[in-house]
């Protein structure tokens, strides 16, 4: 069983440092990833926003988010 990449992480060019908008993404893809390596019942879902995955017929709707320290946070 492999990974399976959304098209917009495979084709992401990346021509400076990620900025917050990257980060995000990616932690919303690196998550979706996850979840259909996991569990075959999430190959639907989709990166959208607000919540961050959702299901076409919005039955599931999962916000990602992630820990980190106060002086990550502010940089």
């Amino acid at each position: 069983m492999s990974i399976e990449l959304t098209d917009e992480i495979r084709t992401k060019v990346f021509t400076a440092s990620m900025n917050s908008e990257d980060f995000k993404l990616y932690d919303e893809n690196f998550a979706l990833a996850v979840l259909r390596y996991c569990f075959n019942d999430y190959d639907d879902l989709m990166v959208i926003d607000s919540p961050d995955l959702q299901s076409p017929d919005h039955s599931v709707g999962i916000e990602v988010t992630e820990i980190t320290t106060s002086s990550n946070a502010a940089i």
